[in-house]
């Protein structure tokens, strides 16, 4: 099939739209919409699980053993600011940023059962 063909077809298939249709007016309920299926679908479950991560960093303590974003497992030795010492075997420690604490190591992960 050739280009023109090709494009002849596609034309023929467009719906001609008749001068002074409404324009964004007539499309607002689309958009709209499309906004409410962005915010379910994207945006509220992303800040759901950005709060939920904030406050797990936020209640790290000493002797939660815990899994970093890189899959090392261990037992918090001491909670700094923004860092957090943790040992992995009896005298290996790694000093690490609170925000690549995953989740508490041993806990089921949360479901979403609804």
């Amino acid at each position: 099939m050739t280009l023109e063909a090709l494009n002849t077809t596609v034309l023929a298939t467009v719906p001609l739209q008749a001068e002074g249709g409404g324009g964004l007016l007539a499309q607002a309920p689309l958009i709209l919409l499309f906004l409410g299926v962005f915010y379910f679908i994207v945006w509220r479950p992303q800040s759901k699980a950005r709060k939920e991560h904030e406050e797990l960093i936020t209640t790290l303590k000493k002797g939660d053993e815990v899994v970093t974003e890189g899959g090392i497992v261990g037992k918090i030795s001491a909670v700094e600011d923004h860092l957090v010492v943790l040992e992995i075997s009896d005298k290996n420690r790694l000093r690490i940023k609170k925000e690549s604490i995953s989740g508490k190591f041993g806990e089921p992960a949360k479901e979403d059962s609804k």
